[in-house]
């Protein structure tokens, strides 16, 4: 088992929340415009 506070784990948690933030943003914004709400 890896523990949660392995330093590797954190980065992999950190690169994950980057990742899946900027897929937000980008969906967000393309909806944005379209709507154009």
């Amino acid at each position: 088992m890896i523990k949660i506070g392995d330093a590797s784990t954190r980065a992999e948690y950190s690169n994950s929340i980057k990742f899946f933030t900027g897929v937000f943003f980008c969906v967000y914004f393309r909806l944005g415009k379209t709507k154009q709400v």
